[in-house]
Formats: structure tokens, sequence, C-alpha cells
């Protein structure tokens, strides 16, 4: 319900994402418009303003009540509330230590998610979206006192002042992660910085500011980045910079490092300046985070490394050296064909590797049909041979598959084996063999059988399949009742998968849904499914073929 007082606030701008999703900014004027322009624009600022979802897991009564109370300025509007679970794969090590998660999303007119606090009474709070979609705080019911919370341990934020002004006042905050998107200006995101007292820091670019540093050209010592990190030299244990793309930058930061006695942990997602890894011997743990050459890297450091996602592609021999890492607990890599000894020998040699994470070779400089053909090939090639290797890892609970052919045949071998100790499961069924929703179908019933300790089913890459599904083909094959029945096995599914494994948190399929039906309206109609409430499966619908209700306006 939006109030009278909250009506006459200024209204903000933010830039648009398309021209379907433009918004506008009404101000007073003198000259009152036309009534059936000003009953057009109410309607779209409204939506605009409006927050289309906003979801809390379970929680004690009282602190639900407080906190629902809190955001909805005042009134319980339970419409705008719906529990569920969180639904971010990567934060899963948090989550599983939390007694008590909550969960708050704020999403924009488009569906994208702008903000997400959830922690045990707010130990961990999450602002994350991209820059064009950014809600302007001003409009909305301050969320960000529970940044003054004291019990807030660790916050991923982005660069916008008002965030920063906020994170600013937290005493208890150790543990930070910024992305820049250009929005601060400099001496307010290192001011933030030197007033904390961080144990773990990491700095990200996003993908549209990555050719400029933020650090870079600076005339003042005191806003240097080496001079930032001698203010935490006696408390900052953790570091990752992703922001470093000037030589002059990288090399003052490499000179400070043996300055941080405390610093034990180091994360490289560029390739460092020569000579400078002479500088990591107090180092205790080094992970290598897409590095151009951090193959080359993970050769050097050796005992040191303990993550390795490699952004080129890894040679059987290559993958077999990697034996000279006792301490990898992660790798992600392109595999080569002839990588199943590889990977047995890895698994022998390297017993704490509990994380895997496999794509197959693109080639990228081809067109689609013969990407298709490659991919087919390698899957018929060796994709058994390798999945039987696979189990031969001692502790691995942790399997993503990315852009990898599979038939549900293979997969049943190794889900078979793993399911006793199988946590996170990532899948992509780009290019698969059988129908979309038949293969998904069938390895959700898969994991619903043997999987038990299941807490993450992750589907990838099914944006791919949107194309497939809009081919007139596809619609002459099957009818509109046909896709409906598949639709509904695909749900049934999902509840057996719950009921199968309780531990299940994240079920995140971004589902081609509005592509089944010739028309979004079709697709949407109906779209609720009661044996779908089951509380830890979520699946996404686009909001912005949803009309403005009534309730909303109101």
């Amino acid at each position: 319900m939006i109030t009278e007082c909250s009506r006459r606030r200024s209204i903000p701008v933010f830039p648009p994402m398309s021209n379907k999703g433009r918004s506008i900014c009404i101000r007073p004027s003198k000259k009152s418009p036309p009534k059936h322009r000003q009953i057009r624009k109410t309607t779209r600022v409204l939506r605009a303003r409006m927050p289309r979802k906003i979801w809390f897991d379970i929680l004690p009564a009282h602190i639900r009540s407080k906190v629902a109370s809190y955001i909805s300025g005042g009134h319980q509007t339970d419409a705008a509330l719906s529990f569920a679970r969180t639904n971010h794969i990567q934060r899963q090590a948090v989550l599983s230590t939390l007694s008590h998660k909550l969960c708050l999303s704020l999403f924009n007119r488009n569906g994208a998610q702008w903000m997400e606090v959830f922690g045990d009474e707010i130990q961990t709070l999450v602002v994350e979206d991209d820059y064009k979609g950014l809600f302007r705080l001003g409009s909305h019911p301050d969320p960000f006192t529970f940044m003054a919370a004291p019990s807030l341990r660790r916050a991923e934020i982005l660069d916008e002042p008002a965030v920063l002004r906020a994170i600013s006042m937290s005493t208890s905050l150790r543990d930070l992660k910024v992305t820049i998107y250009g929005i601060a200006p400099q001496e307010s995101l290192v001011g933030t910085l030197s007033r904390l007292a961080l144990s773990s820091l990491e700095l990200v670019c996003a993908h549209f500011v990555q050719n400029t540093c933020p650090f870079n050209n600076n005339r003042s010592q005191r806003n240097s980045l080496p001079e930032l990190l001698m203010n935490h030299s006696q408390t900052l244990s953790a570091l990752r910079l992703s922001c470093l793309y000037h030589a002059t930058c990288q090399t003052s930061l490499w000179k400070t490092i043996p300055h941080l006695p405390q610093l034990r942990e180091v994360a490289i997602s560029a390739d460092p300046p020569r000579n400078a890894l002479v500088h990591l011997r107090s180092i205790q743990a080094v992970r290598i985070c897409s590095a151009p050459h951090g193959f080359q890297l993970a050769m050097m450091l050796r005992l040191k490394v303990t993550c390795l996602e490699s952004s080129e592609r890894l040679h059987a021999n290559q993958i077999a050296s990697l034996i000279v890492c006792p301490r990898l607990a992660l790798l992600g890599a392109d595999v080569d064909e002839g990588a199943e000894h590889s990977l047995q020998t890895l698994f022998r040699g390297v017993e704490v590797l509990h994380s895997l994470k496999l794509r197959w070779p693109q080639p990228h400089q081809a067109s689609s049909q013969l990407y298709q053909t490659t991919a087919l090939t390698l899957a018929e090639a060796n994709s058994d041979v390798i999945l039987g290797a696979i189990p031969h890892a001692p502790v691995l609970d942790e399997l993503y598959f990315l852009n990898v052919r599979l038939r549900k045949e293979h997969m049943k071998g190794v889900l078979s084996i793993l399911g006793g100790r199988l946590k996170h499961l990532g899948i992509s069924i780009w290019g698969q063999v059988d129908p979309p929703l038949f293969y998904l179908e069938c390895m959700i019933r898969i994991l619903a059988t043997h999987n038990s300790q299941l807490r993450t089913f992750y589907v990838s890459e099914v944006a791919s399949f949107e194309k497939h599904l809009m081919r007139e083909s596809y619609r002459r094959a099957t009818s509109v009742q046909e896709r409906e029945s598949q639709l509904y096995q695909l749900r049934c599914a999902l509840c057996a998968l719950k009921r199968s494994a309780p531990l299940v948190q994240t079920c995140k399929l971004e589902m081609f849904i509005c592509f089944l039906h010739d028309t979004p309206a079709q697709a949407l109609s109906g779209y609720e499914h009661p044996e779908l409430d089951v509380p830890g499966i979520i699946e996404y619908a686009h909001d912005d073929f949803l009309p403005l209700s009534q309730s909303d306006i109101q």
C-alpha cells in the first residue's frame, strides 16, 4: 500500500534498460496535463516504484512480522509478501551455517533482482544489480538500516553512494565485496574502505568498466590502493582485486603485499607483472580465478594453489600435471579429448578435490552447426568414460557440467554412485539428444531416486533453448496440450525431488515457459500450480508480461 506521504516524494529516474521498460519522472508543473495522460503516467510510475516481489525465508513469527511491517511502511501487506528459500547458488556455503535464514529480495520492474539481504539475525547482506536497472533508494523505505545491525559480518555491495554511506557506519563488518560500476567517485569509495576494520576485501569491476581502473592516475598518495591496504595491514587476511588493469597500479600493489603481515590468502584474477610472484612467499593460499594464464601460475605456485578456474583449454597432460598441487580443492576448466585417464590420475593424487566444473571445448569462431557437430562428436567419444572417472574422487560433493552434451544413461550411472554424498549439481541441457523438457524431467527423477543429500540443483544455459522452442517445426510437432502435459510432468518431478531430498535449498530453473505457448499471455495463464507450493523450489517467470493488478495500484 502506498500512503499519501509516499506519493508526495520525488520519484527518481534510473537509466532505461530498453524502450519497453523506460521509466519517467513526474514533477510538479504549473500547467496540469490532460486527465487521461495523468492516469497513464501514474500507472507507469506505480509500476516502476513498487518492487514486483519481496521474498522472505521461513523465520520465527515475531521476527517475520516486524520485518514485514517495516518493509511495507507500517502496514501488513500480505499480498506483497511470499515466503521461499533463498535462490543464489554461490552462497550455499554461507547459508548452510545459518540457523535462521532471512532473505529479503527487491525486484525492479523488469524482474531483475535489485537487493538481497539474508543471514542469521542479519549476519550477511548482499546488494547487487547492474547499474542500468538500479532502483534509487529514495523511493522506498530505507532497507539499509539493516547495515547498522551489530551482528553484520559479511556484505556484498556496489559502489552506489547511498550504499557506501550506510555501510561505512558498520562497526562489526569484517568481510566485504564491492562491485565497481563507476557510480560513486573514487574519494567516496576509498573513504568508506578506510573507515572499516576489514579482514577480507574483494574489489571487482563490472564488465562495462573493465577498461578503467578506479585506483589509477592518483595524484594523491592518500587515495592510492597501497595506502588503502596499509590502513588494514593489521587485520586484512584475505584479498582479491580484479579491478586492476594497468601495469603501474599492479606493480604498486604487489610491492605492498609483503607489508601486510596478517595476509594469508590472495585471489588472482589477472596475470601478475613479471617477477611479482616473489612477493607471495608469505602467503599460505592462492586462488587463481579466471586468469588468462592460470595453468602456468599454478605450475609456479604449486603447494599454495587451492583453487584453479582456468579460462584456457587444458589438455590431458596438463590436467595430469596438476597433481603437483595437492591442496587443490576446486578445478574448473575446458575438458579436452582423452582427459578421462588424466582425471583419474588427478583424483588419486589430489585427495582434497571436492568441486569439479567441466566445460566442453567451444569452437567460438565456428558456426552454430559446426558447434553442435563438434559437441556431439565429443560427447559420443568420451563423455561416458569421463563420467566413469568422476566417482573415483574420494571427497567430490560438488559437480558442474557446463556446455556439456550428455546422455541421460551416462548421468544415471554417476548420480547413482555419487548419490550418497553429492550436495551440489549443475548441468547444462544445451544441445542434448533428448528433447529439453524430457531430458530435464529425467534428470530430476534420477536425482529424486538416488540423491538424498542434494542441496542445490542448478540448470544452466537454458536460454539457448528458447530459439529451439520457438521454431515452427517444434510448434507443428507438438500441440499446446502436449506441451502443457510435458510441463505438468516436469512440475511433478520437481515435487518428487523436494520430497526425496529435504535438504534441497536451491532449485534454480530459468524456465522457458513463455516459449512453450504461442503467446506470453497463454504461457502465464494458470502458471501457479498447487503441487509446486513447496519451500525450496523456485521457478522464474518474466514479470514484464504480468499485468499491473488493481491491488498494486491501490
